[in-house]
């Protein structure tokens, strides 16, 4: 008699039952813990690789539960990250460590709604460099999230002619990768290709020029 059906959903029950424990754990660490913690917790399972299908879990239980009086705490960390954890020892400088705190802030502030993308907006604005572009790609992911195309848009429009090519075109690389899996996310950068940066940078990953303008 094969037992393997069996196996299988045994198996399964039990990995099921082994992640909800995992989540209870998470939940349990950033309820008690501070905001850095949070930071870091979230930083971490981006290092990790295998750890990064927590990082949504991470970022959007710390966002529930702490809500938007975070976000003052999360922009200081913008201009300070946390300490670098004793446990990555030398095998991430601190150049690095503050590329992954913000990319766990900018998650976290995903998960805030409208009060996490005005904040998004504004270090969009006031930083440089890799932080403005990975504001701005952040501003467009918000558009899974219910912010209006056309806010994103503008936004975009005055943000992104700013940003250098070398720091703009690996997180529009990164935007094409996950607009396969949504929808509003392939309407919004057909419109953002009208923003010549953009369009210079979609070219360059995919090939395919606009030849609207063209006499």
């Amino acid at each position: 008699m094969d037992n393997t059906p069996a196996l299988i959903r045994l198996f399964c029950l039990v990995s099921k039952f082994l992640s909800r424990l995992e989540e209870r754990a998470i939940i349990r660490n950033i309820q008690k813990g501070t905001v850095d913690d949070n930071i870091c917790d979230a930083a971490l399972a981006i290092h990790h690789r295998g750890q990064r299908g927590q990082l949504g879990f991470i970022a959007k239980t710390t966002a529930h539960s702490k809500t938007k009086a975070i976000i003052p705490l999360l922009l200081n960390r913008i201009e300070l990250a946390p300490r670098l954890p004793s446990e990555l020892g030398e095998t991430v400088s601190c150049d690095e460590w503050t590329t992954l705190c913000h990319q766990a802030i900018f998650e976290i502030l995903l998960y805030l709604d409208s009060d996490g993308y005005d904040a998004v907006r504004n270090i969009a604005i006031v930083s440089q460099g890799s932080t403005r572009a990975m504001a701005s790609y952040t501003l467009c992911r918000f558009v899974s999230l219910g912010i209006e195309t056309d806010q994103i848009v503008r936004d975009c429009s005055e943000i992104m002619p700013s940003v250098s090519p070398d720091t703009l075109l690996p997180r529009i690389r990164e935007l094409l990768w996950i607009s396969d899996r949504c929808p509003p996310l392939i309407e919004l950068i057909q419109r953002l290709r009208a923003i010549p940066e953009f369009e210079d940078c979609f070219a360059q990953l995919t090939g395919i020029q606009d030849f609207s303008e063209s006499p």
